[in-house]
């Protein structure tokens, strides 16, 4: 009948053919105290006339009578994410709940080149700011593998906040109240390379004031060393050298949707993400010209998130792929002379098991001297209470 509500028909079949399925009308009864009946979950356990729930971040009964709901009675609050259990025990109402902390961190896994892990894998923030997944918190670290920088929400502001991995020193660089996703830090963390919300293009050279490197150019979304920068723009990508005397357009004209791209170290090349369907292709072509579909050099697809870093080197590519259930990071060695892939994609880590977990995926950044990627970590508890049954 297109109406969301609770129902009930008798529990025997015999019984069913002369009772036939009823509305309770629950629906009203949730409108009338202030609670969304569209986004109300099943009902939980039937105690003798009442029906246990979860809602508001609070355990609640409703009363059935005579296939009628009556007016729902909070009984006790709790945390988000309940599982509500209900059974009643000696006239008295047995609640268990059970729910879900989740935190993110940002984790190294020390790695040697060409991606030999070499250490066990280490959580290197405590910033409750962390975001998980692949549209997290993207955090970028130095080619030499010495700093790891990142953008923190804080209560008003945004910081670039930038992590001695030596000391453990944390400090922030910039601060402003709009949001900002840092791109690119260069070797001994000397400048960073960073965008806001406005799309403004900015970078931090020691620490001084932010130098604004374009403010209509797009998104930025890749730079390396020397200053070369990428636009995401109208389905395109532009290239910006402060070397050249104009920028220039590349990957125009595909029929897919350009969502990442990364550039090599030397500037030459850029490894890009196009969203098709079914799926994610991984491409690489020449960053200073442009090229037709046809010529573009294909690495890797995936039915999800796909993001493609290059190593420090510039010989290989690191992604997260779901080829063995969860989000593991791969290496594809590439020719150094064509940058064609050369064999299949090598496994580098194996991120298996409930925590912590590259939950929808995961922002990862390559060094010479290991790989960060943001994951999270849930734990759960189950906590009971006893109250009594309303009359």
């Amino acid at each position: 009948q297109g109406v969301w509500d609770w129902w009930i028909v008798a529990s025997h079949a015999a019984a069913g053919r002369d009772r036939p399925i009823e509305r309770t009308y629950a629906h009203d009864r949730l409108h009338e105290a202030g609670l969304d009946p569209s986004t109300e979950e099943c009902p939980g356990d039937v105690l003798g006339d009442w029906v246990t729930f979860v809602s508001n971040n609070s355990f609640w009964l409703m009363p059935i009578r005579h296939n009628r709901a009556g007016p729902p009675v909070p009984v006790h609050p709790g945390p988000t994410g309940i599982h509500l259990r209900g059974r009643l025990l000696k006239g008295s109402l047995h609640l268990a709940g059970e729910f879900q902390t989740s935190t993110a961190h940002l984790w190294l896994l020390p790695a040697s080149q060409p991606g030999r892990p070499r250490g066990a894998m280490r959580e290197i923030t405590h910033d409750v700011s962390i975001r998980s997944g692949f549209a997290g918190t993207r955090s970028e670290i130095s080619p030499d593998g010495r700093y790891v920088a990142f953008a923190s929400p804080k209560e008003n502001h945004w910081q670039i906040r930038l992590l001695d991995l030596g000391s453990g020193a944390d400090r922030v660089l910039h601060a402003e109240p709009e949001p900002m996703e840092v791109v690119f830090v260069d070797r001994g963390a000397s400048r960073v390379y960073f965008r806001s919300w406005s799309a403004a293009a900015k970078s931090l050279r020691d620490s001084q004031a932010p130098e604004t490197l374009c403010s209509d150019c797009g998104i930025l979304v890749s730079a390396n060393g020397q200053g070369v920068l990428i636009f995401r723009q109208k389905g395109a990508l532009r290239v910006h050298d402060p070397a050249q005397p104009r920028d220039w357009q590349i990957l125009q004209g595909s029929t897919g949707e350009f969502t990442t791209a990364s550039l090599s170290p030397d500037g030459n090349w850029v490894a890009a993400v196009v969203a098709g369907s079914p799926d994610r292709a991984g491409i690489i072509v020449p960053a200073r010209r442009p090229v037709p579909e046809s010529e573009w050099i294909h690495v890797t697809r995936e039915p999800y998130n796909l993001a493609l870093r290059w190593s420090p080197d510039g010989q290989s590519l690191y992604f997260l792929s779901r080829r063995d259930g969860d989000w593991c990071i791969y290496r594809q060695p590439l020719h150094p002379a064509t940058r064609r892939p050369t064999g299949p994609a090598l496994a580098v880590h194996h991120q298996h098991g409930p925590r912590p977990y590259a939950w929808g995926g995961a922002h990862i950044s390559v060094s010479e001297t290991g790989l960060v990627w943001n994951l999270l970590n849930s734990t759960g508890n189950i906590w009971a209470w006893q109250v009594q049954l309303p009359r």
